[in-house]
């Protein structure tokens, strides 16, 4: 279970709880594997996790 990630900038973040895990596809960044929907400082993002492999959804712009 992931509990914090590091972002490109450096800077390291909590996640503050897990609400769902589910196998998915990003549309945004074309992987596919486990999903887990995070909660951190107040903001859902999509964490997937893929055959040794972590990325996060970007929002688009």
């Amino acid at each position: 279970m992931p509990i914090s990630f590091w972002w490109e900038n450096g800077r390291r973040y909590s996640i503050d709880r897990v609400t769902d895990i589910c196998r998915a596809t990003s549309l945004n960044a074309g992987g596919s594997g486990i999903r887990y929907t995070c909660h951190v400082l107040g903001r859902q993002i999509y964490l997937f996790y893929e055959v040794d492999r972590w990325f996060i959804e970007r929002k688009e712009a």
